[in-house]
């Protein structure tokens, strides 16, 4: 059997797609977001939140969340997908979404039951990033930086 370097398509000539897997930083992306998000989301479970929906809160409770609109582009979300997502914080009553206001901004607020849920997610979270740490030592904040250097190409 070939290696992956050396694969060949049906007629004998190489095909390329035999440098995806190896070299793709999308793949490698994702890969680990996956690990990443199940992590948080089995930690934060007794929470009732997910690592995604935790992240949100975050966000409101350091008043990054003044808008919709102005959350999107903080996350890096599309203002629909954080749309849906906030309709579900909002109906578990931890956040509370204003009316449309001028130019469709609808202004967000962190309630105190999302207060409650951020309290005592904290040592969970506190928990998975100790753990991961200690798995990347040296490597943390290297992996920090490039990821933030990633997200700032956008």
């Amino acid at each position: 059997m070939s290696d992956d370097s050396t694969r060949k398509d049906p007629h004998g000539s190489s095909t390329g797609l035999e440098l995806i897997r190896p070299t793709c930083l999308g793949m490698r992306i994702k890969k680990a977001s996956r690990v990443l998000t199940r992590r948080y989301d089995h930690a934060l479970k007794p929470t009732g939140a997910t690592g995604a929906q935790f992240t949100v809160l975050v966000h409101l409770h350091e008043g990054a969340g003044r808008s919709v609109s102005f959350l999107a582009q903080v996350l890096r979300m599309e203002r629909t997908t954080l749309t849906r997502n906030l309709q579900v914080l909002e109906a578990k009553g931890w956040i509370r979404m204003g009316e449309e206001g001028f130019r469709r901004q609808r202004e967000i607020e962190l309630s105190a039951e999302g207060s409650r849920v951020l309290r005592s997610g904290l040592p969970l979270w506190q928990g998975v990033q100790k753990q991961l740490r200690q798995e990347l030592g040296e490597d943390w904040e290297h992996a920090l930086g490039v990821l933030d250097h990633l997200a700032r190409l956008d």
